[in-house]
């Protein structure tokens, strides 16, 4: 991922830490959407500072903004600690849970994904987001196939008018193509339409083909996704779709 976040946006958030008038505002994306690359470097560097100057969180809700501000400029080590940090002083933080697993999700750490979506579906079973994270962590990363797909379908019930609602289909695409499902293609052509910007909606095609054995199609989808991660300067998903790519060429 899987910021999501291919998750929904979560633009101009503002953050304010307790016993202090201190507020930062920054463009804050959800992890899965590699939000640390769409910060030029000088910006980066700037909030970098920025954070160094900032009172030491104290409370649950102070380390979750800390970590949601780390992982929008690419700490995403600083940001699972703050997240951890936050669900120690509030066990039934869920957005704590939720942001934990889209960094998870990103690093492809789909174990600990699946395990912190879970968690928010326990504490919020009408949450669409943490039903979609645990679709795509059990998908791509544990092939557990029919019950990704069950998830994918009860986030699309949940939140179909969601802005994140091409990550839910995109995600419901590779789950059913894991079970050999050549209609499941129909999933990732809808995702697309919903939003034509979704570039991991080319990704989650490309591995849904090379599932179904289209190779020619797979590398040709794969090779998009590439070119627009690295026009966002996307080094992390760019990446990791080139080592797909070569995997596919040998």
């Amino acid at each position: 991922m899987k910021l999501i976040q291919k998750l929904s946006f979560i633009l101009g958030a503002t953050f304010t830490f307790s016993g202090t008038s201190t507020a930062i505002t920054v463009p804050v994306l959800n992890t899965y959407q590699a939000q640390s690359n769409y910060f030029p470097e000088q910006r980066r560097t700037d909030f970098l500072s920025t954070l160094q100057t900032l009172p030491v969180p104290t409370t649950a809700e102070d380390f979750f903004n800390q970590g949601s501000f780390r992982s929008s400029i690419g700490d995403y080590t600083g940001a699972i600690e703050d997240f951890t940090q936050a669900i120690r002083l509030q066990s039934d933080y869920t957005d704590a849970y939720l942001f934990r697993s889209n960094v998870h999700l990103y690093l492809e750490n789909y174990d600990q994904a699946v395990a912190d979506s879970t968690e928010v579906i326990r504490l919020d079973s009408n949450n669409a987001l943490a039903y979609n994270n645990r679709c795509y962590g059990l998908a791509r990363g544990l092939g557990d196939y029919q019950k990704a797909i069950s998830d994918c379908n009860k986030a699309i019930q949940l939140g179909d008018n969601n802005p994140g609602a091409a990550a839910f289909y995109s995600s419901r695409c590779l789950a059913r193509a894991g079970l050999g499902d050549k209609t499941a293609l129909d999933d990732c052509a809808f995702s697309l339409k919903i939003d034509p910007n979704y570039i991991y909606g080319y990704e989650d095609r490309g591995l849904a083909r090379s599932i179904l054995r289209d190779k020619k199609g797979a590398i040709a989808d794969l090779r998009i996704a590439a070119r627009l991660f690295k026009e966002i300067k996307d080094t992390v998903s760019f990446e990791r779709v080139q080592k797909l790519i070569r995997t596919l060429e040998q």
